[in-house]
């Protein structure tokens, strides 16, 4: 089987039985899984040595947080993008992610299908500091940009408050594709 355009991906959850079953589908998707870690430290520890484009990371974590490990991640790999996998959708922890340095924020409920489009945006977004893809990972990357600015902008209203105006109708029309997906 191929790998998903040729980057890295890291698991951080405290659950091993949900650890090892999103490395799993990620793998039986194409993704090139190359570390799973429990906690903080192990975390920090894995990345410093296998340097992932993308850590899909949770937000409860036994021996910390998932901001905590996010930060430690950045700090040892600062390449690597924070895509937070957290049963928690409350605002305030998805301001602290975003706060820590992740990139992406995803629930748990979200399905397979939406977990690979995310961690797929997550690891396109790499390519705007190295110039753009070419041929079909074009395709991806424009579609990933694209999600990825809808993202930031709904965080960016939610982390505000309610928008007005036009901004009223573009968050009205991202809140609906979130609830629908």
């Amino acid at each position: 089987m191929a790998v998903e355009g040729g980057f890295t991906v890291m698991v951080v959850d405290d659950h091993p039985i949900w650890r090892d079953a999103v490395a799993r589908d990620l793998v039986e998707d194409g993704f090139d899984v190359v570390a799973t870690a429990a906690g903080v430290e192990s975390a920090r520890r894995r990345a410093a040595v296998v340097k992932p484009d993308v850590v899909l990371m949770d937000m409860r974590l036994g021996d910390g947080t998932g901001t905590q490990a996010t930060t430690a991640v950045l700090e040892v790999s600062p390449s690597s993008r924070i895509l937070v996998l957290s049963a928690s959708a409350e605002r305030e922890d998805v301001l602290q992610a975003v706060k820590a340095g992740a990139t992406g924020y995803l629930v748990k409920s979200a399905s397979k299908t939406e977990l690979a489009q995310a961690v797929r945006a997550t690891a396109y977004f790499l390519w705007e500091q190295d110039g753009r893809p070419e041929g079909r990972a074009f395709e991806y990357w424009l579609k990933a940009k694209e999600i990825h600015q809808r993202q930031l902008a709904y965080d960016r209203w939610l982390a505000e408050g309610s928008p007005e105006g036009r901004d009223l109708d573009i968050w009205v029309e991202v809140s609906q594709e979130i609830d629908e997906s």
